[in-house]
């Protein structure tokens, strides 16, 4: 339903389930605390990503442990933080 409206009109789907947008979206807007860090078709994006790796920042500390335990984490290393974020 959604692809089909989007023919005519324009649909804005917000979520954070990657599965789900690569079902229904044709071009990605990624904003990352009010600012816009990415805008374009889901297949350039990922060529401009092939590495596979991606960065995620957490405000609590975690334990690099329970994160190494997921599969799909190849592995972790802790960054600086830079004015207060990481």
């Amino acid at each position: 339903m959604i692809r089909k409206l989007g023919q005519d009109k324009t649909v804005l789907f917000s979520s954070h389930i990657l599965q789900e947008v690569e079902a229904i979206c044709d071009r990605v807007v990624i904003i990352n605390k009010g600012k816009l860090v990415a805008d374009d078709k889901l297949s350039r994006l990922r060529q401009q990503n092939n590495s596979g790796t991606v960065r995620i920042a957490f405000k609590e500390e975690l334990d690099a442990e329970l994160l190494q335990k997921l599969k799909a984490v190849k592995g972790i290393s802790r960054l600086e933080r830079e004015n207060g974020n990481c």
